[in-house]
């Protein structure tokens, strides 16, 4: 094929403006998918870089309720842990693992670094050998010894600059030195985005002073012989002794799965849509090039018709033709490269799932195969039709057209509408997604929050909170420094402090009891615990349906009070007016003062859970969230809210500032560029199969056609096309869109409105885009129609 490739390449010289539209079309395409593949081999099907990983097991808790679920995420309650670390025999090894950070390292305001707390036989488990060093030894995990740190191999090299006698030096963390006593190989990363290591100790237990929950990450390497399902068994009769659960995890099921599908298995439903969706996308750009090859072809009639008559057989103009195909598909794909090669790391950073961060994923041989395969199908999908229409020539009449004058037969009609049909049918796929995705979000966006977002920006200050003010009058001074900034500015009607914000779910939890109910053992008794502002339930809107907010009289010496949601009020009192009931939260007794409306705290989609908030000045710490109300657009106020914090403190450079409404918005928009790209690609091809039929509509009207008759033909044409394509879709939609069942809320994969109202937006769209170029046709002059025949 090597002279038919040469003559392609000719062919492809004397018509650029064809050549670059086709390429760029099928650049698109293939770059899309390219770049989609590249993210789903190095998430989904490269395996972890440790012994056997598939022994590896991730063990969590599975709420009943699928909105806990995923915000439990995996983690377990650590009584849980407790008591499977004692008692299980199902695994060889048994860790507990906790992301910190970030940390201040060397210096307050140095650069920050993230990092994980570890338990005894991590590194072990896993199967890591430090690069030097060692990792952590018996006592340094019981936290008797000096504090102790592990560095990644990235954090050696930058802080360090590889230094082999790194071993042994002290470095500053938040303020407290640790020794480092070894160095991670390149190749350990886990979790993703830790740079230290330090041991995990001090999990409170029945016997000390503290009844809270605390929630960890359990993994844990089967033992020989054992099986998932063994360990599961095994797992959940040791639940039963594990104690203090809170209540959306009291009747959880443990759920076992491998360490590789628990840290990506969450990313595989999106990234297959997504893969779907830029799938459909280059059919749609095959049938678009496909369609072009079409027409080209007609024009070449001639052409192929002496070629013909000097002897050339079928398959020898279909193996030239399909020689043109394969050119025109390795220029695309090799294009295409340019996507994933500018776009994966903008792609990593703005995808909406936090399993991404942290992923090495880049361009290599797996992913050129890949590109190469594409090709060559996509050369032959979108070749073969062409090639199969113009290998039939019809001698006489090439013969006697001018070049480019040659009539469409009705063979290669149908073949252009059979393309049209599909790019509709591949569309509406694409729509009917996008169509549930939307009305899932707005059926999200209509749940009642219980507090209004409008006018409200929220600070998060990061690495300060939990370091240099987290604890002591060094904290009081700098926020009320902060705090008396941020109300002195323009257009701000209150400012208040929190644990956390509405919709990021809770800072801690714990048991409590009301008036003198015996402690419960089952975890009915556990609440959330927060600490805010007395000007918190104003700056956030949160309504105060019985009693009274906090006021500034709730000092630290005054008698300890709390306020409690209406799910607390139902839980603890059967709905009753919790006003004047006393709370034992933390050891300590607190009046009952008022009762709030719930505010969801674990999402959109879960429901409210009992919380318990204390005023600020008697948590004995101070709260690391601030809330902004303002009478302005909040997104005008992000950069002075930011600058007043750095004139507060230098070292507050990493403060978070964000209007929360778009924040919220923004984390629950879905991503529809591809149906809405699709939407416009359709229009596009139904006006090009129309303006193409420009000749036949002025010979109709030179021959007494009115334009009311021509203008009725083409939209009952187009409208024909449509059903069929519609048809199709619908079919395939039902199947397709059965996958998104575990991204909507409140609304079913086979939703009727949506599976109504896609196709005839669709139907509207298409017709649209024939109607548009055949009024234009209609004003040709029938003469220059009838010169051509």
């Amino acid at each position: 094929m090597l002279p038919d490739l040469r003559y392609a390449l000719r062919q492809l010289a004397r018509s650029p403006g064809f050549t670059l539209v086709a390429v760029l079309t099928l650049a698109l395409g293939a770059g899309a998918n390219s770049l989609l593949f590249s993210v789903i081999y190095a998430v989904l099907l490269r395996p972890l870089p440790y012994p056997d990983p598939d022994r590896i097991l991730s063990v969590g808790l599975a709420p009943e309720d699928q909105a806990s679920a995923r915000r439990l995420g995996g983690q377990v309650s650590h009584w849980a842990y407790l008591a499977w670390q004692d008692e299980s025999r199902s695994f060889a090894e048994l860790a507990a693992y906790r992301q910190a950070g970030p940390f201040d390292a060397d210096r307050p305001g140095g650069e920050p670094i993230t990092g994980a707390y570890v338990t005894r036989r991590f590194f072990a488990l896993l199967g890591v050998q430090p690069a030097l060093g060692r990792t952590f030894t018996a006592d340094e995990q019981q936290g008797t010894g000096p504090g102790v740190v592990l560095l990644s191999y990235g954090l050696w090299q930058r802080r360090f600059g590889g230094d082999s006698g790194v071993v042994g030096r002290t470095m500053i963390l938040d303020g407290e030195p640790a020794t480092i006593v070894g160095v991670l190989p390149a190749s350990f990363g886990f979790p993703g985005g830790a740079s230290v290591w330090r041991p995990f100790f001090g999990l409170p237990t029945s016997g000390g002073k503290t009844w809270t929950t605390f929630f960890v990450r359990v993994v844990g390497r089967l033992a020989p012989g054992v099986g998932m399902t063994q360990a599961r068994t095994e797992l959940t009769g040791l639940l039963a002794h594990a104690k203090f659960s809170l209540p959306f995890v009291r009747d959880a099921a443990v759920d076992v799965m491998t360490l590789h599908e628990r840290l990506y298995g969450s990313t595989r439903p999106l990234l297959l849509i997504l893969l779907g969706a830029v799938g459909f996308l280059l059919l749609i750009a095959c049938a678009n090039v496909a369609s072009l090859l079409v027409a080209r072809a007609a024009v070449r009639q001639r052409e192929f018709a002496i070629r013909a008559a000097l002897g050339a057989g079928r398959h020898r103009l279909m193996r030239q033709l399909l020689a043109e195909s394969m050119v025109l598909a390795i220029l695309g794909a090799g294009a295409g490269l340019v996507v994933p090669a500018l776009g994966l790391r903008l792609f990593m950073r703005a995808a909406p799932l936090r399993a991404l961060q942290g992923v090495d994923v880049h361009l290599d041989a797996v992913v050129l195969a890949f590109t190469t395969g594409l090709a060559v199908l996509t050369g032959v999908a979108f070749g073969v039709a062409p090639a199969l229409a113009a290998s039939h020539p019809r001698l006489v009449e090439g013969l006697k057209s001018r070049a480019g004058q040659a009539g469409v037969s009705a063979h290669r009609a149908r073949l252009r509408e059979g393309l049209v049909v599909t790019e509709l049918a591949a569309a509406l796929v694409l729509l009917m997604g996008a169509g549930l995705l939307t009305r899932s979000l707005f059926t999200l966006l209509a749940v009642d929050l219980g507090f209004d977002p409008g006018h409200v920006v929220g600070v998060h200050l990061g690495r300060l909170s939990s370091y240099k003010y987290r604890q002591g009058p060094a904290g009081t001074v700098f926020y009320a420094a902060v705090l008396d900034r941020l109300a002195a500015l323009p257009g701000v009607a209150s400012v208040a402090v929190a644990d956390i914000l509405p919709l990021e779910g809770f800072a801690r939890s714990g048991t409590v009891r009301v008036d003198d109910a015996a402690p419960p053992t089952d975890g009915s008794g556990d609440a959330a615990l927060s600490a805010v502002s007395p000007e918190y339930f104003k700056t956030l809107g949160v309504p105060v349906v019985r009693g009274r907010p906090f006021t500034s009289a709730d000092r630290a010496d005054g008698a300890p009070v709390a306020i409690v949601n209406a799910a607390f009020a139902r839980r603890f009192l059967g709905g009753g007016d919790p006003v004047g009931h006393r709370v034992i939260a933390e050891g300590a007794k607190r009046t009952i003062v008022g009762e709030t409306k719930d505010v969801l705290q674990m999402g959109r989609d879960a429901s409210a859970t009992p919380q318990v908030l204390v005023p600020a000045s008697q948590a004995g710490y101070t709260p690391g969230a601030i809330a902004i109300r303002t009478k302005l657009d909040p997104e005008r106020l992000v950069e002075p809210v930011r600058r007043a914090i750095r004139e507060a403190d230098p070292d507050a450079a990493d403060a978070r500032v964000f209007a929360l409404e778009s924040e919220l918005a923004k984390s629950a928009a879905p991503q529809r560029d591809s149906a809405l790209l699709a939407a416009v690609g359709l229009a596009g091809v139904m006006a090009y199969l129309v303006a193409h039929r420009t000749h036949e509509i002025g010979v109709r009207v030179a021959l007494g056609a009115g334009r009311g008759d021509v203008l009725r033909l083409v939209v009952l044409e187009g409208a024909r096309l449509v059903v069929v394509g519609a048809g199709i879709g619908v079919i395939a939609a039902l199947a397709v869109t059965r996958v998104l069942k575990n991204l909507l809320f409140g609304v079913t994969a086979t939703d009727p409105l949506t599976f109504v109202v896609v196709p005839l937006l669709l139907a509207a769209v298409a017709v649209g885009a024939a109607v548009v170029p055949a009024r234009r046709a209609m004003k040709v002059d029938p003469m220059v129609a009838l010169r051509h025949e």
